[in-house]
């Protein structure tokens, strides 16, 4: 008989996202009806420096700093993603960019034969189950691109005094189990032992690999293609571009100096070869946000 959680789940909820919360000063939760649309609990925009990967996996920030704020990576909440928008009114959905998107879950308690996954653990695990509708929506944001992560999270206890426990000691994040959606899309329930464990998805049993919150960004950059210098400093240059919408290159203190040019830089632009002169303007690019926002990037091939 599975064993239910002491506690609500939001009472887990106000705790991680207090721990996350932390690290920016964006962060929406929607109603209990608007969620069963966006498909989250909750949702935040993680700066630059705590959100690397969304540099693109050949850019690593170091220290770095806009003046003006943070810059614009993440995704709005579009049609694109969230095909069923129209079922609820445009004041409730948020209206800036966000890059981290959370769906916590209260997890069971099983043990003994008669629990389902018991031949597979032989030991007691906690379980929850996805709602169909929602996991299909974290998945296309798990599923965006580099800008944004989605996940599942549950605590790997079920007892009150343990969340009295972890409140006071304010180590919440050290007993969350975060999962990637794109890794449950194929499975209806969800099961592990603890926060850091390998979980298994069901039915069809298959081993999934927890995200370790505080690594999860950098495992991101890690996983990038293997690129030649040329091409990850071409990358690098677009990803900069697409992380400011291209705003910063259009006016502004990035568009004075990109379009500062001489006309005998002009001229020798012109005579370049194509691909010299692409790799050339890309250069630019970078040195360009370097100034602009007080950064030094590293760009590896």
């Amino acid at each position: 008989m599975p064993t239910k959680c002491d506690f609500e789940e939001d009472a887990f909820q106000q705790l991680v996202d207090g721990a996350i919360g932390r690290l920016t000063r964006i962060v929406t939760t929607p109603g209990r009806v608007t969620e069963n649309v966006l498909g989250y609990d909750a949702a935040f925009f993680l700066p630059v420096d705590h959100f690397a990967a969304a540099l693109g996996p050949h850019v690593a920030p170091h220290a770095l700093s806009n003046p003006t704020g943070p810059l614009s990576i993440g995704i709005t909440v579009a049609p694109s993603i969230w095909t069923n928008l129209s079922t609820i009114s445009p004041a409730k959905i948020p209206t800036f960019r966000l890059n981290l998107f959370v769906q916590y879950k209260s997890p069971e308690l099983l043990r003994g034969h008669n629990a389902a996954q018991w031949p597979h653990w032989v030991s007691p695990y906690f379980r929850f189950n996805m709602t169909p509708h929602q996991l299909a929506v974290m998945d296309r944001i798990d599923q965006s691109g580099p800008s944004a992560l989605g996940c599942y999270c549950a605590p790997d206890f079920i007892d009150a005094p343990t969340l009295w426990k972890v409140t006071e000691s304010g180590n919440i994040l050290d007993r969350a189990h975060f999962v990637r959606a794109k890794n449950l899309v194929t499975h209806g329930c969800y099961t592990y032992k603890t926060a850091k464990g390998t979980g298994v998805g069901f039915s069809e049993p298959e081993q999934i690999q927890p995200e370790d919150f505080p690594k999860m960004l950098s495992q991101a950059i890690e996983a990038g293609p293997e690129m030649s210098l040329e091409e990850a400093i071409l990358a690098a240059s677009k990803t900069i571009l697409a992380a400011t919408d291209g705003r910063a290159a259009r006016r502004g203190r990035l568009s004075t100096l990109l379009n500062n040019r001489t006309p005998a830089d002009r001229e020798t632009a012109r005579a370049e070869d194509p691909g010299r002169r692409r790799l050339r303007e890309a250069v630019r690019v970078i040195r360009a946000f370097e100034i602009v926002y007080r950064s030094r990037l590293l760009v590896v091939g």
